[in-house]
């Protein structure tokens, strides 16, 4: 993989038409973290029944269940909102979950805005009388990515870990709907209660972790799930 600086140049000097190195080198981050999942589930040397998809399926449910539960899957971000003259609602993007306080541009201290915010459909709606074009300053939080999340020093090893128990989890229960082949010489018995059980432990031990903060969490977080 290419270092920082280099990349960097060749990222700027070949960005063109919305498709960039970065969109690809970030999509390899995924590519890395499913390749990690078989490899710990001993892929490379025995025959795991699961197909890409199902270990898509691990990602997507492992990422869903660190944003419903950490606060290190959010981030503080602050946005500029240009009001129009007697509009009051306003529908922000998806990746906003939270807006904490709004910030009239323009006057000496800032001063407050008041609103109210429906994270259900991400609508704003400005308790104020606007008689003309203003700025204000939005300082929310948001969901950071799942390039992110996978990346983060203190979230991988959790993220990774979680993922492969849900593929036990997974593996083991498509195995123990045939618990035993049978074959010229008696016939073979597969571990499936066994590994969806291990899957089982680990979940249990992992979704522990992040409520004694053990991946990143900031204390007292916000988000409890």
């Amino acid at each position: 993989y290419l270092t920082d600086r280099r990349f960097l140049r060749i990222f700027h000097k070949y960005n063109y038409n919305n498709i960039t190195l970065w969109n690809i080198f970030m999509s390899d981050i995924r590519t890395k973290l499913s390749n990690r999942i078989v490899t710990r589930l001993a892929g490379r040397i025995v025959d795991v029944e699961l197909d890409p998809v199902d270990i898509e399926e691990c990602i997507e449910t492992t990422l869903d269940k660190f944003r419903q539960r950490s606060s290190n899957s959010v981030e503080e971000t602050y946005f500029f909102l240009e009001l129009q003259e007697e509009k009051t609602e306003y529908y922000l993007p998806a990746e906003i979950i939270e807006v904490r306080e709004i910030f009239l541009i323009g006057t000496m201290f800032g001063e407050h805005v008041m609103f109210t915010w429906q994270p259900s459909n991400h609508r704003l709606e400005i308790v104020r009388n606007i008689r003309g074009p203003e700025t204000v300053m939005l300082w929310c939080y948001t969901f950071r990515s799942d390039d992110e999340l996978i990346e983060d020093i203190y979230a991988k090893p959790w993220v990774i870990d979680y993922a492969v128990a849900r593929a036990k989890i997974l593996l083991g229960e498509g195995r123990g709907k045939f618990s035993q082949i049978i074959g010229p010489q008696g016939g073979t018995t597969l571990n499936g209660d066994q590994i969806k059980n291990e899957g089982t432990v680990d979940i249990e031990r992992l979704e522990q972790e992040i409520l004694e903060l053990g991946s990143g969490e900031e204390p007292l977080s916000f988000i409890i799930g």
